[in-house]
């Protein structure tokens, strides 16, 4: 049941790829980007990760009219560039690294 108070604010789909987690999609209402949750979310995707013996985390960033605010988002969380092309730029980051960008004023429940 959804709260009629609370709405989904993000969405993510993931697989794994080898020892890669892959983050498909990423949506998150721009209500609430710079505010935390990213960074509360990206520590959620570590979890997965780890659970799933994953070592590297990867997201593409794909270019559109409406996401330009997010272009930065996977360089601001401390992910590496890895390729771009005419559909978007690939960003890679090892689960363990110290730069990525986990902490938030979010907690859970």
């Amino acid at each position: 049941m959804v709260s009629p108070y609370f709405r989904p604010i993000s969405v993510l789909l993931m697989r794994s790829r080898g020892s890669t987690l892959v983050v498909e999609t990423w949506v998150m209402s721009c209500r609430v980007l710079r505010r935390g949750v990213e960074n509360f979310i990206l520590s959620k995707i570590i979890d997965t990760a780890e659970r799933a013996g994953c070592d590297e985390i990867e997201g593409l960033y794909r270019r559109t009219a409406r996401n330009g605010m997010v272009e930065n988002l996977y360089a601001d969380l401390g992910f590496i560039e890895s390729e771009a092309n005419d559909s978007g730029v690939v960003w890679r980051a090892p689960t363990a690294s110290q730069s990525l960008k986990t902490g938030s004023r979010i907690s859970e429940g």
